[in-house]
């Protein structure tokens, strides 16, 4: 049992008798006080009056009280009655205080712990409600305002925007805004581990105030009606929320009040005047000053009947081609360039009018509509043309012709006009041309044509003149028609290189053979061309080929033989046959270069198993019987000749292949029996086997049968080796791994890492279990405790816990090969357990973000005397790492918020601190109730949020274990509280976190 002061305040009791009494006769005698003692003391609170605490005395009434040392600043202790009693004005950790209350006849000792706790912060405020910060500008601090107790954390909801900082440690707030945000309000808190206070915050961050307005241009001419062409601002910086201008615009002119846009169209007369505008927001303003004037109104939107004119030379202009004008009047009219002879303007009224008399190309002609203010354009495209031919004829209606005969030149006839150009449609026979410029038809026809229409096109850019002619050209008759040979001798299966006929004179357009030719060989009836494949022996024999068109034809005699052709260039796939009995040989197919042989034969006759296709030549078969290299001709060949081949065959037995054993990785240990390993083997016999290099001492490969057995002797460290099946022909391998060692002994375990019980209690015997080799010495270190028993022949540990003790030993069992170690914890107290449950926190990979929950639980063990046990109270103590995690919130179970009839407990705070959290839980002060632990019991869940930094871009994520423990000097660990005097520090397990990414 530990003697502990936790979260309450305990009173320790030292009784010291007193002294008195004397000699004489009978007297009333003052009895000096007995006992003295406090009852309900608990730890005060700072500022916070304390509700009168009397001592409770027996014997006599003491009537002087001191107290060593001194209590805290503002706790009394009446020096006549004992009482105390005030308000306390500092906090004070738990600190034994000596009372001595004392009268004439002796006095009596008490000790009391006094302890002070500071109080929940309140009156939580800042300076102001409501901060308005301007962006890019230093601000603050902001310093917080508070009373009561002292803050340990502040905290700030939502987070502050980009730039600004949150103290967590002052609750200051400051720094240098880098974004803007509309009004916001933040919920700050202070905490301390009794609880915290918090207040509402409105944040603003507005931009900078707009600087260097400016526009295009400072000075703006407009005449009346003229629309001014959009004028943009440009701000140097801040956000313009409005735009103002004074004075008033001139009428039909604006400014957009959102982007400052000057635009629209000027309505009346304005003197040059000065306008400022104004570009502003909450933050500030800048201006612009602009000169603006609106002058009398230019003339506008010429127009005439037309804007494109196509004349021809003697055309007079109609009356009334006058001109249109919108807006202001108009003082002279004029064109650029001069008009063509004939042509006027009149340059008061604009009108055009007259005759023209030249020719002219298309051409713009700018006129213009003047006044003092200013003038319009109108663009007049104008063009001339000539006058347009007419009765365009030939001296004839038709002509006949014949190619090859030139044709006498045909001259036009044109009654008006001047063409330009002549065509024809469609375009002449191929030798007649028609000269576009002049239109005479002249040339010598080179083709043929059937009586065909033509037309023929006179004409210039005014018009045009046509007239027909009807042309026929007649053929040539051929001649002189002949091939490069009358006497053609073919070999049957060859091809025929192509014969081209040729003539002098005429086009044939047909030919034909008499008689047909011989089979296979093709005469071409459009071209003449002789070709093809002759398909028998023949011949010769006579033939005749026509050649003609329609105006005639013409022969030529040619003989023509067909021979047969005798076989050639003989080979096949192959110049050699290696050969393993048993083989399936092809089948081989030969290979002629010319003729058909009709006949296959091979000297000396083929090994057994193969043989020779008499009519196609194919070598097949399967050898039966092995061989030396003999060799073989193979002859092909038919009427007109032969051609031979030469072939080696060799035949023997195949080499073995595919050895293999049941296992490439034999491991043995010193003396152990290696079992027969038999190979397996295929293809050739073996005839022996091999082994490179030595085997290990007590093993054998038996060299007829490949046998690997035998008995491990000593050590050896892994080898490869090579075991062979060979016979003449080949070698087939098979590579083995083979080490021979000693065992240390492995993998050591015992039921329990930590063996936990109450002073009192028999150990179930704690039996080892270890892997690999034997074990011949066991060891522990240090010594067990008294009462416990460590057998160094099994390992095994038992015996009775005879006192309280928390101790760590490293048991060692070993061999001659070595040693593997087992640590153990063994906690002999009270045994009430902290474990929690696993905390899982996903979180997102782009951003960092996540948050998981898990909870705390304690669990008293059945082994306690007086199991089970009502507690007063319980406090734990857990850490994370700050720079993975942060804390976000604790919350009692629904099993802790049901103590004291659902009212929770009296007593319960959270203390987050940097890399861990405190909690801390009294159930009632008054002792109405208590904590019962038969079960493994929920007391508080919590929630870790990730460090975003941490976490960005990691798809990995972290796994580990939440240790119990307070890493700071706050006086609050993991504590079980049994009652005023007594507490038990319980048996940690540790948590286990997932950080992993979604």
């Amino acid at each position: 049992m530990i003697r502990f002061i936790p979260l309450i305040l305990m009173l320790l009791l030292l009784v010291v008798p007193g002294c008195g009494g004397g000699t004489g006769g009978p007297q009333l005698e003052v009895i000096p006080p007995q006992t003295v003692e406090y009852f309900g003391l608990g730890p005060f609170l700072l500022g916070k009056e304390i509700v009168a605490v009397e001592p409770f005395i027996s014997g006599g009434q003491p009537d002087n009280w001191t107290v060593s040392p001194e209590f805290p600043a503002g706790v009394l202790l009446n020096p006549e009655t004992g009482v105390i009693s005030g308000v306390p004005e500092e906090v004070h950790s738990p600190t034994p205080h000596t009372i001595m209350a004392q009268n004439s006849s002796g006095h009596f000792v008490i000790t009391v712990m006094i302890s002070v706790l500071p109080t929940t912060p309140c009156g939580l405020s800042y300076e102001t409600e409501s901060i308005q910060v301007i962006l890019g500008e230093p601000v603050g601090p902001f310093v917080p305002l508070y009373g009561c107790g002292p803050v340990q954390l502040w905290t700030i909801i939502p987070q502050l925007p980009e730039g600004l900082l949150f103290d967590s440690s002052t609750g200051n707030i400051s720094g240098v805004a880098q974004v803007t945000q509309p009004l916001t309000e933040y919920l700050v808190s202070g905490f301390n581990q009794f609880g915290s206070a918090s207040t509402i915050l409105a944040l603003e961050v507005i931009g900078p105030p707009p600087c260097q307005l400016t526009y295009e241009v400072e000075t703006v001419s407009l005449s009346q009606g003229q629309t001014l062409e959009p004028l943009l601002p440009a701000v140097g910086c801040g956000d313009v929320i409005l735009f103002s201008i004074d004075p008033a615009l001139p009428v039909g002119l604006s400014l957009n009040v959102s982007n400052g846009i000057l635009s629209g169209e000027a309505g009346g007369v304005h003197p040059l005047t000065q306008h400022e505008i104004m570009a502003s927001n909450p933050a500030g303003f800048t201006s612009f000053t602009i000169s603006i004037e609106v002058l009398v109104e230019p003339p506008c939107n010429l127009q005439y009947p037309e804007s494109e004119m196509t004349l021809t030379v003697g055309n007079i202009l109609a009356d009334g081609f006058l001109p249109t004008s919108e807006c202001g009047p108009i003082s002279q009219y004029s064109v650029d360039p001069a008009l063509p002879e004939g042509l006027l303007l009149n340059p008061e009224t604009g009108e055009l009018s007259g005759t023209v008399l030249e020719e002219q190309s298309e051409t713009d002609h700018v006129i213009r509509a003047s006044n003092l203010t200013g003038f319009t354009e109108f663009l007049l495209g104008l063009e001339v043309h000539p006058e347009p031919p007419c009765d365009y004829e030939y001296s004839v209606n038709t002509l006949d012709l014949e190619v090859g005969t030139p044709l006498q030149v045909l001259a036009p006839q044109i009654s008006c006009g001047l063409p330009t150009i002549f065509e024809s449609f469609p375009v002449l026979p191929a030798g007649i041309q028609l000269d576009s410029q002049s239109g005479e038809i002249s040339g010598q026809p080179l083709e043929t044509l059937s009586g065909m229409v033509f037309t023929f096109i006179a004409s210039n850019i005014s018009g045009v003149s046509t007239t027909t002619l009807e042309i026929q050209v007649l053929p040539e008759p051929p001649c002189d028609f002949q091939y490069p040979s009358d006497q053609i001798q073919l070999t049957v299966g060859h091809s025929l290189s192509p014969l081209v006929p040729s003539t002098d004179c005429g086009s044939p357009t047909s030919y034909t053979a008499l008689p047909p030719l011989p089979s296979g060989i093709i005469l071409e009836v459009t071209t003449g061309i002789i070709s093809g494949i002759p398909q028998f022996v023949g011949g010769p024999t006579s033939h005749v080929i026509l050649a003609g068109n329609v105006s005639g034809d013409v022969s030529f005699p040619i003989e023509i033989e067909v021979i047969e052709e005798a076989p050639c260039d003989l080979t096949y796939p192959v110049l050699n046959l290696t050969l393993e009995t048993g083989q399936e040989v092809g089948p081989l197919n030969p290979l002629v270069g010319c003729g058909v042989p009709t006949e296959w034969v091979v000297s000396p006759s083929l090994p057994s198993g193969l043989s020779l296709d008499q009519m196609t030549g194919t070598l097949s078969g399967t050898v039966q019987e092995t061989q030396v290299t003999s060799s073989y001709q193979i002859q092909a060949s038919n009427g007109a000749g032969s051609t031979y081949f030469t072939l080696e065959i060799e035949i023997h037995h195949p080499a073995p292949c595919g050895l293999t054993y049941s296992s490439s990785l034999i491991e043995l240990f010193s003396g152990e029996d290696l079992a027969p390993m038999i190979p397996n083997v295929g293809c050739g016999p073996v005839e022996e086997y091999r082994i490179d290099p030595q085997l290990p001492e007590g093993l054998t490969l038996d060299p007829m049968l490949g046998i690997l057995q035998g008995t491990a002797q000593g050590e050896s460290p892994i080898i490869e080796y090579v075991i062979s099946a060979l016979n003449p022909t080949g070698a087939s391998d098979f590579p083995v791994l083979i080490s021979i060692f000693g065992a240390a002994p492995c993998d050591l375990q015992y039921p329990e890492t930590v063996i936990a019980a109450p002073v009192g209690t028999l150990i179930e015997p704690q039996v080892p279990v270890v892997d690999c080799g034997v074990v011949s010495t066991w060891s522990i270190e240090p010594p067990l405790p008294g009462g416990m028993e460590f057998d160094t022949t099994s390992g095994v540990i038992s015996g009775e816990v005879l006192s309280e003790i928390e101790s760590h030993h490293t048991v060692t069992a070993s061999n001659g090969f070595g040693d593997v170690q087992f640590e153990l914890t063994l906690v002999f107290r009270l045994i009430y357990e902290y474990r929690g449950s696993e905390l899982v926190v996903p979180y997102s990979i782009a951003d960092g973000v996540g948050s998981g929950s898990f909870t705390l639980t304690a669990q008293e063990s059945e082994l306690n005397p007086g199991y089970p046990t009502s507690l007063s109270g319980i406090s734990m103590a857990i850490q994370y790492n700050s720079n993975l995690l942060q804390f976000v919130d604790a919350v009692q179970t629904p099993e802790t918020a049901a103590l004291n009839g659902g009212e929770g407990p009296d007593f319960w705070a959270i203390n987050p601190i940097d890399g861990g959290v405190l909690i801390g839980m009294l159930v009632s002060f008054s002792f109405v109730d208590s904590l019962i632990l038969t079960d493994e019991t929920p007391i508080v869940n919590l929630s870790l949020q990730t460090q975003p930094e941490a976490f960005i871009g990691d798809s990995v994520g972290v796994a580990g274990q939440l240790i119990w423990g307070n890493p700071t000097t706050i006086p609050l660990d993991n504590l079980i509280v049994i009652d005023g005097a007594n507490s038990s520090i319980p048996v940690m397990e540790s948590v286990p976190f997932l950080i992993q990414p979604q």
